[in-house]
């Protein structure tokens, strides 16, 4: 296994209940892997994981107070060949330990696990017994 993204750390900061300051700034990360890019925004901060240049993405005014979620910066961040996806939430939390419990999907036509397995790895879906909705991770 690789050394993983620098988004990573927010993602496992936040788990722990530490949070980027509420300082309206901006973190310019570089791209995912395979090219993928994003914005996520955080109570009074952002973090854009791009291939451009710092000075290219703060040149279009993204701050940590909703606008790196705008439209009009999405836009730009994807280029003319680019695309966008959804705004949604990512919840994170550290596990409890014991079992999962969560039952594994095995089903490959369920429509959360088809729309993310372009782009998730390693692709393991799971539902909580009762519950209408997935996870994938």
């Amino acid at each position: 296994m690789g050394e993983s993204h620098p988004l990573l750390t927010f993602f496992m900061d936040a788990a722990d209940g530490c949070f980027p300051p509420v300082d309206g700034r901006l973190t310019v990360l570089p791209p995912l892997p395979g090219g993928l890019e994003c914005s996520l925004a955080f109570t009074g901060h952002a973090v854009v994981a791009t291939a451009m240049t710092d000075q290219a993405v703060c040149a279009q005014g993204p701050d940590g107070y909703g606008a790196s979620l705008s439209p009009d910066f999405l836009r730009y961040l994807t280029g003319p060949k680019g695309w966008i996806g959804v705004t949604d939430a990512t919840l994170t939390a550290r596990g409890m330990g014991g079992p999962p419990r969560l039952t594994e999907l095995a089903d490959a036509d369920d429509p959360r696990r088809a729309a993310g397995a372009e782009y998730r790895t390693p692709r393991r879906s799971g539902r909580q017994p009762g519950a209408r909705t997935s996870t994938s991770r």
